[in-house]
Formats: C-alpha cells, sequence, structure tokens
C-alpha cells in the first residue's frame, strides 16, 4: 500500500515526540526531502528509460518518467542484435566552439551530462534506439491525500527514518537526529540486496 503524505507525518510523529512544535508545511517539507534522499542513495527509482535518436538532434533533456525527472543518470547504452554496447561516460563537458569535433556527426560512442540534458558525441547521424539508466528525482507529495506513487513501499521505513532525522534536526534534537541516522542505516541495510 502506498503511504499518503498524511501516513508519512503521522509516522515520523511516532519517532519526533516534539513534532507539533513544527509547522505542518516544514515537515512536509522534509518528508519531501527524505523522499529524494532516499531516492538517491537507493534503487528505489531506478528506471531504464528507451528512447530514438533522431538524426542531428542534440541535446536530449533528462527523461522525465511518471512526471519525475531522471536527475540522476547512471549510463546509457543501445544494442545491437543481443549485444549491448555502453556509451562512454565522463566525456569532458564541452562548450559550442570549444572542439572541432562538438558537431561532427556519426554512431555515438560517448556522453556527457550539461544543463539537465544529455549530449552525445559525435551527434547521432541515423535514428535507433538508446537507453539512459537512472534514478529518478521524486515530486513533492502535496497534498495530504495524495499518495507516494513514486517510492516503492519496501522503501517505505527509510523514508519515515530519514525524515524523521531531518525534522529532529530542524527541532534541534541533536541526540534524536544521531538516533534516527542510526535507524535509518539499519533500514536501508535490511532492503534486499537488489534495492541497494
Amino acid at each position: 500500500m502506498s503511504f499518503a503524505l498524511s501516513d508519512y507525518y503521522a509516522a515520523v510523529g511516532d519517532y519526533v515526540p516534539t513534532l507539533s512544535t513544527l509547522s505542518t508545511v516544514a515537515v512536509y517539507r522534509q518528508i519531501n526531502k527524505a523522499r529524494r534522499i532516499v531516492a538517491r542513495q537507493t534503487d528505489a527509482t531506478l528506471t531504464t528509460y528507451n528512447f530514438s535518436f533522431i538524426p542531428a538532434q542534440q541535446p536530449y533533456p533528462y527523461p522525465t518518467v511518471n512526471g519525475c525527472i531522471m536527475k540522476y543518470i547512471m549510463e546509457t547504452y543501445y544494442y545491437i542484435g543481443n549485444v549491448r554496447f555502453p556509451f562512454k561516460g565522463s566525456l569532458p563537458q564541452m562548450t559550442a566552439g570549444a572542439d572541432p569535433m562538438l558537431n561532427y556527426n556519426g554512431w555515438p560512442v560517448a556522453y556527457y551530462l550539461l544543463n539537465d540534458n544529455v549530449y552525445y558525441w559525435p551527434v547521432p547521424s541515423f535514428a535507433y534506439n538508446a537507453y539512459i539508466k537512472g534514478k529518478l528525482d521524486p515530486i513533492d507529495i502535496t497534498a495530504t491525500g495524495g499518495t507516494d506513487a513514486i517510492i516503492p513501499n519496501e522503501f517505505q521505513d527509510a523514508v519515515v527514518m530519514q525524515g524523521s532525522k531531518l525534522c529532529a534536526l530542524l527541532d534541534s534534537k541533536l541526540e534524536l537526529a544521531a538516533s534516527m541516522e542510526l535507524l535509518y542505516r539499519d533500514a536501508l541495510s535490511s532492503l534486499p540486496r537488489e534495492f541497494m
């Protein structure tokens, strides 16, 4: 069952006895921040996006899946038959005019990330399917009745512990925050290996 924002709020309240001293909006902010941290530190939102190259198009904006932007791109690749070919990552970030090969068209062999865009080098000269694998940046849950459709149920304890830690820090309860960090790490270590 997906957690609603009100469920997260109640669960965080079970761990942070002084939660009522914080505004509801501040607690919601910390819960949404906790969701983003869990998404970034685990494979909770790991997904693969399939797209087709468009000849001579550059750049390709970060993919959006279920309303969430794939902010944490891990790899991009393509297939020829059943053989998978990854593009080489970490190509230095080039700017237009800085490299005479920047606008060269051909079969891409590498990519780099710049300003929420993926650039392939050389620029694709024909259409074919490629894939981007990465982690989604969850959109905020804004309504108390809104459910968390992005973070899987297995990660709810981790979100609650991280949210409790963030709320304790916001309320200057440092010992409680340290305890919540330990519980957060326990929640992460209890996840099945495929989620880490």
